[in-house]
């Protein structure tokens, strides 16, 4: 019963916002991710949250937060991975940008932590599985 309310409450909702509309300004010039990573420690599980925002001309386009099904030993390593999986929703995003708007510019992907960073671009840290290395070298062709 309660699913059928919520139902009726988001129609409700749609049917008052039906002549809103959403306004992008193309601001900025480039398409840029944004990844971070919160290590689990409040986390029952011991699991991470990771999360992106990717940006086209300034305004977003994207976002996503998700809880990982590993545990990381470091936030360094959690940084690493959520960088690679931001530079691949990333890439997604730029594929779809230069095949409708003909625009080829540069990709940028930020992160706030220097050693996953350092990481990624001197390409130190490895990681031991054959498959997770290709799965988290995504962001190598953002950096």
């Amino acid at each position: 019963m309660s699913d059928w309310i919520e139902a009726e409450r988001i129609l409700k909702y749609l049917k008052g916002t039906a002549e809103m509309i959403l306004v992008y300004e193309a601001r900025g010039k480039r398409l840029v991710g944004y990844s971070d990573a919160s290590l689990g420690r409040t986390d029952v599980e011991g699991k991470s949250t990771t999360g992106c925002l990717i940006k086209l001309y300034g305004d977003a386009v994207a976002w996503k937060t998700e809880k990982q099904r590993n545990v990381a030993t470091s936030s360094m390593e959690l940084e690493y991975v959520a960088m690679s999986r931001t530079a691949k929703l990333l890439m997604r995003i730029d594929i779809l940008k230069e095949r409708l708007l003909k625009d080829k510019n540069k990709l940028t992907l930020m992160c706030d932590n220097k050693a996953a960073i350092s990481a990624a671009k001197t390409e130190i840290f490895k990681i031991p599985n054959a498959s997770r290395e290709v799965r988290f070298s995504f962001h190598k062709k953002c950096l």
